[in-house]
Order: C-alpha cells, then sequence, then structure tokens
C-alpha cells in the first residue's frame, strides 16, 4: 500500500514537472510570471529533475550505438554526478556575471536568488536540445558509423581525418545539424532568460537582454586578447 502511493506520488511529480516545462518552453511569460513569488528551492529541484531525467535518457540512448558493457553504466553514473556538481558551479558563476550586468542596467538594483532561479529555469530548456542532438547522432551514427573513422585520430593524421569527415556529406550533414540545434539551444536559452529577468526585475527586455550577455561577453573578448598576446609573446 505505502508503495503504491509513492508511485503515484512519484507520478504526480513526474506529470506537475512535464507540464510545468511544456509552459516554460511554450508560455515563458506567463510561467515566469507564476514563479515571480517562489523561492529558489523549486527551481533547484526542478534542474535537478530534469538533468537527472535527460542524462539517464542519454545514457540509454548511448546503448543504441555502442555495445552495453556494465562498466558502461557506472561511468555514466560517475559522470552524471560530475554533470550535476558542475552544471551548478556553472549556474552560479554565470547567475553572478549576469548579476553584475543587471546591476548595470537596473540602476544599481540586482536579486541574485531571482536571477539564480531565472536562470536555473532557463538552463533546462538546454536539456531537451542535447537529448535531440544525441537522437540524432545516434541515428547518424547506425546509419553511417563515425566512430570508427575518430577512433583512428590518435594513429593517424589528425588532418587526413578531418578531410576524410569533411568529404563525406552524410558526416558534414551530421555536423551542420548538430551544430544547428546548439545555434538554437542557446537562441531559445537566451530568449527565456531575457524574458525571465525583464519578468523577475521589471526591466524592458533589451535592458533584460543586455544584462545577460554583457559581461560574458567583455570577459570572452578579454580571454581572446589574453590568448593573442600569449601566442604572439608580447
Amino acid at each position: 500500500m505505502l508503495l503504491y502511493i509513492n508511485n503515484k506520488r512519484g507520478e504526480m511529480s513526474f506529470k506537475k514537472y512535464l507540464e510545468k516545462y511544456k509552459k516554460l518552453a511554450a508560455k515563458p511569460r506567463e510561467f515566469f510570471r507564476s514563479i515571480y513569488s517562489e523561492d529558489v528551492i523549486p527551481a533547484i529541484k526542478f534542474y535537478l529533475f530534469m538533468i537527472i531525467a535527460f542524462s539517464i535518457m542519454i545514457i540509454i540512448l548511448s546503448f543504441i550505438t555502442v555495445k552495453f558493457d556494465p562498466a558502461r553504466v557506472i561511468i555514466g553514473i560517475v559522470q552524471l554526478i560530475t554533470n550535476i556538481i558542475i552544471s551548478f558551479l556553472t549556474v552560479i558563476i554565470f547567475s553572478a556575471l549576469v548579476y553584475a550586468g543587471t546591476l548595470i542596467y537596473n540602476k544599481g538594483k540586482a536579486e541574485f536568488g531571482s536571477i539564480f532561479k531565472v536562470l536555473l529555469y532557463s538552463l533546462t530548456i538546454m536539456l531537451f536540445y542535447s537529448a535531440l542532438g544525441v537522437i540524432i547522432a545516434s541515428g547518424f551514427e547506425i546509419y553511417h558509423p563515425m566512430s570508427s573513422l575518430l577512433s583512428q585520430i590518435n594513429q593517424a593524421n589528425p588532418n587526413i581525418i578531418i578531410q576524410e569527415v569533411i568529404s563525406d556529406k552524410i558526416h558534414v550533414t551530421r555536423i551542420a545539424i548538430i551544430l544547428l540545434i546548439l545555434f538554437i539551444s542557446i537562441i531559445h536559452f537566451l530568449t527565456l532568460a531575457t524574458i525571465g529577468l525583464s519578468e523577475s526585475h521589471k526591466l524592458k527586455r533589451w535592458r533584460a537582454f543586455l544584462s545577460i550577455i554583457t559581461i560574458p561577453i567583455i570577459l570572452i573578448i578579454l580571454m581572446i586578447i589574453a590568448l593573442v598576446l600569449a601566442v604572439s609573446g608580447v
């Protein structure tokens, strides 16, 4: 009886998160308004649930193209735990950057908790595109494998391997589709984050967008300059 109740609760939680995810993706403005007064804990639970769900899906899909090996399951679990830790640290760091940007475009006013919450929800959309990319890559791998070619990269001249990949239309199509999915995922994330930040801080959309990208772009430019100077020996 207790097991039945727990299963029911788990099913209800899954349905609740699924409905929440669909609302986030399809009606972001309505979604962020609905969680305006919500604290950060539900966002953390939602993010954790989604990253575990999509990671398990990706691990299962990987066995479609690779022979089942119990060791790979253990590796997958370790990778899952590592991904969760790294992803949370990344969101915290990114939230700090957006916080600094929001201070610039919101006259010195910003709430770290609200920004962290918005980014947690917004970044979950990229998990969907990651899973989609794995599904498409798995389909291509079954139809026209690339893994055997890439496994030779340490034994042969990398330039030759790259030329073979580029000269193969199917491989090029596969890479182009994956890059397109990556581009769409970034655009979708920025759209959600912009709407969420706009709603949480009552900012105009362009101010919210600039709050998100300004500091990261400045850091990227500085890193490129530092790299160029290091390579040139200045």
